[in-house]
């Protein structure tokens, strides 16, 4: 496992931010499907293949696909929210300053859209049906932070700024590929 992990460090490293090297490694279909098919392994494979397509537009075109995303889905359904999968869709999302509409529709498409997989890969923010809620933190927005984006609509409001929630589908016992996102807040203390 150390030496594969080591592998596709080498690999990472000796990608970024070279063009000849991405596109060589991409000539080869049988190293993408490989990497493709070992993407739940822990040691480092979608976060090569993330590297490996985030600052390559042409590759990036060739090889995020509709089932490359719900593969990334399924594993975030599967295994639960873990960095190395969010990884994924962040870095198809940009080519250096640029985004990739196609690639961020798609995900948009095959991910938010489609409502069970929504379900088992975001947290859902919900408006709370009270005030306050008794043991939950909470803060005060007296003033919205400088540069705030919704500066305009929190000071409109005042103190009765709506109190917001964030929920996930959720598993008192969580383990892999229950249709739950993770474990419940409860269960996680």
């Amino acid at each position: 496992e150390a030496v594969q992990k080591l592998v596709h460090v080498a690999l990472q490293k000796a990608c970024t931010r070279n063009e000849a090297c991405q596109l060589y490694f991409g000539r080869h279909p049988e190293w993408m499907a490989m990497l493709e098919n070992h993407l739940q392994d822990p040691v480092g494979p979608a976060v090569t293949l993330a590297e490996l397509l985030s600052s390559n537009a042409q590759l990036m075109k060739r090889c995020v696909t509709k089932e490359l995303v719900t593969k990334f889905a399924g594993l975030i359904g599967d295994l639960g929210p873990q960095p190395r999968f969010l990884h994924f869709f962040q870095s198809v999302c940009l080519v250096g300053d640029g985004a990739v509409k196609a690639n961020q529709e798609l995900i948009l498409r095959e991910t938010w859209v489609n409502r069970p997989v929504r379900g088992r890969c975001y947290l859902e923010l919900v408006r709370a049906k009270q005030q306050r809620r008794p043991g939950l933190p909470h803060r005060d927005l007296d003033l919205a932070p400088e540069g705030y984006l919704g500066k305009e609509e929190v000071e409109s409001c005042g103190k009765n700024f709506p109190t917001v929630l964030v929920t996930w589908t959720g598993a008192g016992r969580w383990k892999r590929g229950l249709d739950a996102l993770w474990w419940t807040p409860e269960s996680m203390g």
